[in-house]
């Protein structure tokens, strides 16, 4: 089921792939401490305790309404923030504000990574803030439909506005800091968001892998996967290409020769799959392993994520390369059924996500991976847009229709991939299947765009490194060059006052 979650999960965070070697503890001990400490506070209580405390940095809680739009709704969350003050000089000094997404935003993302080497060489003050509903910011009846009602980009971008104004008079700013909001993935776009719907709030937005268009038929997403398969700067090949097109194809050969069970025995799968959604979710958690490679593809020497895959695939029978990369031994679930279960608990646990964020992408944003027999995905067409509107349904009550008109809402609202503001820098990597829903090239009044050539999903994000890539390094000193002139520009512009 692993690959079936992570096939619309922009990230649950960016930098979730090095967490364990950001963090002292590593990441799943950070994770088993907190859900030991969840099952023995109440949430509500949360804020009055400094659980998290650490020498990087520390966290507080604001009290947050539920509904900014409406005053009548009279309930409140306590929201958790980061504070990392440890390059900040003075009081005065810029503020760089970083955004959380679809999940628990942990204290060792916050005070590491590209946006730190730049807080330390301008003697900023680093801020994380946590995306409502997910980790520690919301109430014990979070999961519930009638509380969901109130997680959108829209309430979190004003959760935003009203953490700005707390944290300038908590921490006794002076009133004239320069703030730069940074986010990559989900939180890329809101960075961004925030920034061309708050700019009295807020001077400039680094905005990396930012997928700012919603989609709901999301069939670029796996073209850029066989694009990067193929890729030789990332030790692709057409080769890889078209064996791992020949692995999938004699699936899909089987299943049309009535074959079905074959391959049930084959891939050890504990359904029979007779249940057409049931055949969709194994095709779904196919195809995932190499959606990560590419999304999350990571190079060393001359070995990356992707080559590996293409050294397994590359074989006589790519289909028996696929079976022994999926049989292992353990019958692989590929229930339906059971997926929706796990959809459709409301128990909270800190270090979930799936529930809030899949009804995030039903009411908000769609980011379907699809495989459309009209386009160049390498995988089978099974999963198609009629799979995900079945979570929507099966999870939420949600109809496709409502799904494809918010989707229409929010690009309307936002502006999609052409908006219309000043001081956002768009950071994509061309590998980064997600670079499909965002700004690509410069557009007016400065909105800029980096593109990097062989990089993966929020590469640019993570603490610099000797080995990186040439690419990598130049769009890093591109990202840097931006955000030092957005700050010489704004203390010009006080001077001028």
């Amino acid at each position: 089921m692993k690959a079936t979650v992570m096939a619309v999960v922009c990230v649950a965070a960016c930098l979730s792939i090095r967490a364990s070697a950001i963090s002292p503890y590593g990441l799943e001990r950070s994770r088993f401490h907190k859900k030991r400490l969840w099952n023995s506070v109440d949430v509500n209580d949360l804020h009055k305790y400094d659980l998290d405390d650490d020498p990087q940095g520390y966290c507080g809680y604001l009290t947050q309404p539920m509904d900014h739009f409406d005053p009548l709704v009279n309930k409140h969350f306590n929201q958790r923030y980061w504070v990392v003050d440890k390059y900040w000089k003075s009081k005065s000094h810029p503020v760089f504000l970083y955004e959380g997404a679809e999940g628990e935003l942990l204290l060792d993302e916050v005070a590491n990574g590209h946006h730190a080497e730049m807080a330390q060489a301008h003697g900023a003050l680093i801020l994380g803030f946590e995306h409502r509903f997910y980790g520690n910011s919301t109430t014990k009846e979070g999961l519930l439909l009638s509380e969901l009602q109130y997680l959108s980009s829209q309430q979190q971008l004003a959760d935003l506005s009203v953490f700005r104004v707390f944290a300038e008079k908590k921490l006794g700013m002076s009133g004239t800091n320069t703030w730069i909001v940074i986010g990559g993935s989900y939180a890329g776009a809101l960075s961004a968001w925030f920034r061309l719907k708050y700019p009295h709030l807020v001077y400039g937005s680094v905005a990396s892998s930012a997928p700012v268009r919603a989609q709901a038929n999301f069939e670029g997403y796996n073209e850029v996967v066989a694009a990067s398969f193929a890729d030789p700067i990332v030790f692709g090949s057409e080769q890889c290409v078209a064996s791992i097109r020949q692995g999938f194809g004699k699936i899909e050969q089987m299943k049309q020769a009535g074959e079905l069970a074959q391959i049930v025995k084959d891939f050890n799968t504990c359904q029979n799959m007779t249940d057409p959604n049931d055949f969709k979710t194994f095709a779904s958690d196919l195809q995932g392993n190499f959606m990560s490679a590419a999304q999350f593809n990571q190079v060393e020497g001359n070995v990356s994520s992707i080559g590996s895959l293409c050294q397994q695939m590359m074989v006589p029978d790519p289909y028996q390369a696929l079976v022994k990369m999926f049989n292992s031994g353990n019958c692989l679930d590929v229930s339906f059924k059971d997926f929706l279960t796990m959809l459709t608990d409301v128990t909270f646990d800190p270090g979930d996500f799936y529930r809030q964020w899949f009804y995030q992408t039903c009411t908000q944003f769609g980011y379907y991976h699809t495989c459309d027999k009209n386009t160049t995905c390498m995988f089978l067409p099974e999963v198609d847009l009629d799979y995900y509107f079945a979570w929507c349904k099966g999870g939420y009550n949600i109809p496709s229709f409502d799904v494809l008109e918010q989707v229409n809402f929010t690009n309307a609202y936002y502006g999609a991939d052409n908006p219309t503001g000043t001081r956002v820098v768009f950071v994509d990597g061309t590998i980064d299947p997600w670079h499909a829903l965002s700004v690509l090239k410069d557009l007016p009044e400065g909105l800029k765009s980096v593109f990097m050539k062989g990089t993966s999903h929020c590469a640019d994000m993570h603490p610099s490194l000797p080995g990186d890539a040439p690419a990598l390094k130049a769009g890093r000193l591109e990202i840097e060059k931006i955000v030092s002139g957005w700050l010489m520009q704004a203390e010009m512009e006080k001077r001028q006052k």
